[in-house]
């Protein structure tokens, strides 16, 4: 917005609106505004000014009018030089006293004035030397980094150790990258610069590729992320102890959301038109009720079918607790053609895409057949594991302990889910014949 010392004769063009004129201790302004009614526009001219300290406004139907009330206002204001009409001669001392020393600062006397009686009234009184002092001693203390150098600090050190010492997995540090990149690209400037709001707005405003909102849980997972990262930042000195950037919000996650499970009747048509290399992989997660993450981490050597359990270590669960999980009758039948000493259970390194893919196939195959179309039903094997777990044996604190869950948990989503008789159904299937065998691998198949 250009300053001038007077207000034009020509009404400016409308895109440069408002107008400002100054001269000696002050600035006079003129604003527009237009106003339709029916096929009608009507212009209104304004020009701010205080009334025994509340802001009031002159208005005018005509921009000649509000020019000439303009400059007579103007009129009324005399250079500083020579000092103001109105003011006694102490007055005009104390006048360019506080000129003289806001000069080096380039801030005009009525900001500077305004902004001190705001601040007196946030802060109670005069508390500007001790608040002042508070905030070099913290900025002294802090040293200044951009966030996405901060994030680049952060994922180096997450990446290199872990709390138990060893390496992280590589979809922990592909998650690292992912949702902190993208913190970063927000927020490119320096750390101290942001603010809660910004972090919530920037939490809100979160989309999948397809444009959709967040789910909860993707929320919940930036926001400890976030608040993880900032931690991080206060340890390095990069942020001040007592600075929060999470303040005010909040990141507790109540996984509300419906349980979605198959029933034995989708989970035959998965295991019947599954590759030979995906069905270990649905065997498990369908009645051992290991993670997705925990059975791509999964070694054959941790599957020992004659004692009858699966080892999840610590390494690789992610409670971080090692635990033992039972292996039911039906699941040795269909993992005894595929297991053998070591190596990955997991046959394909993007698993979640190849069931999708069994979907489309199974789905592409019963066109024809009254059979309804199947659903991939998200976390829908380990969901179903635990529905059918509980409904078998009674024992919230057992399958717990299965499913590296607390029972709190167990008991308040999947209590009284499922009936017995649907438990047993499930805990029933059984492969007609050895699953695919021209797909297992040669020395296996040959040895059926």
């Amino acid at each position: 917005m250009k300053t001038i010392s007077s207000f034009p004769r020509e009404i400016p063009p409308d895109g440069e609106f408002p107008v400002k004129a100054a001269r000696g201790l002050g600035t006079v302004t003129i604003y527009h505004k237009a106003r339709a009614k029916g096929d009608a526009i009507y212009h209104e001219f304004s020009i701010p000014y205080s009334h025994n300290g509340e802001r009031r406004f002159h208005t005018f139907g005509s921009y000649d009018n509000a020019r000439e009330k303009g400059n007579e206002m103007l009129a009324q204001l005399v250079s500083g030089d020579a000092g103001a009409i109105t003011l006694t001669e102490s007055d005009k001392v104390v006048y360019n006293r506080a000129r003289a020393a806001l000069g080096p600062i380039g801030v005009a006397l009525d900001r500077a004035a305004e902004d001190y009686a705001n601040l007196w009234q946030r802060m109670g009184g005069d508390h500007f030397k001790a608040a002042v002092d508070e905030f070099v001693a913290r900025r002294d203390n802090v040293k200044p980094i951009l966030v996405p150098d901060l994030v680049k600090l952060f994922v180096e050190e997450k990446t290199s150790r872990t709390k138990r010492g060893g390496k992280a997995s590589p979809d922990y540090v592909k998650d690292l990258h992912a949702r902190l990149g993208r913190f970063a690209a927000t927020f490119p400037g320096p750390v101290a610069s942001i603010t809660p709001d910004a972090i919530l707005a920037f939490l809100d405003g979160l989309k999948t590729n397809a444009g959709d909102k967040m789910t909860s849980r993707t929320w919940f997972n930036y926001a400890r992320l976030l608040r993880t990262l900032f931690k991080f930042a206060q340890s390095r000195k990069f942020l001040a102890k007592d600075f929060d950037l999470m303040e005010g919000i909040d990141i507790r996650f109540d996984d509300d959301g419906k349980i979605e499970i198959f029933t034995a009747g989708e989970l035959a048509r998965l295991l019947s038109g599954a590759r030979g290399k995906l069905i270990p992989f649905l065997a498990i997660g369908a009645f051992a009720g290991l993670r997705h993450a925990e059975i791509k981490r999964l070694d054959w050597a941790q599957v020992d079918l004659q004692r009858g359990f699966i080892e999840v270590t610590a390494a690789n669960a992610k409670t971080r607790s090692r635990r033992l999980v039972p292996i039911s009758a039906n699941l040795n039948a269909w993992l005894q053609p595929y297991h053998r000493p070591s190596g990955r259970v997991a046959g394909y390194a993007n698993c979640a895409k190849q069931l999708l893919r069994l979907v489309e196939e199974i789905n592409a195959a019963d066109a024809d057949s009254a059979a309804p179309k199947l659903a991939w039903k998200r976390n829908g094997l380990r969901h179903s594991f635990v529905s059918y777990r509980m409904g078998e044996i009674h024992d919230a604190a057992k399958v717990a302990e299965e499913a590296g869950n607390s029972p709190q948990m167990i008991f308040k989503h999947y209590r009284e889910l499922v009936r017995p008789e649907d438990a047993k159904a499930w805990f029933s299937i059984m492969p007609m014949r050895p699953a695919n065998i021209t797909q297992m691998p040669a020395t296996q198949a040959a040895a059926l």
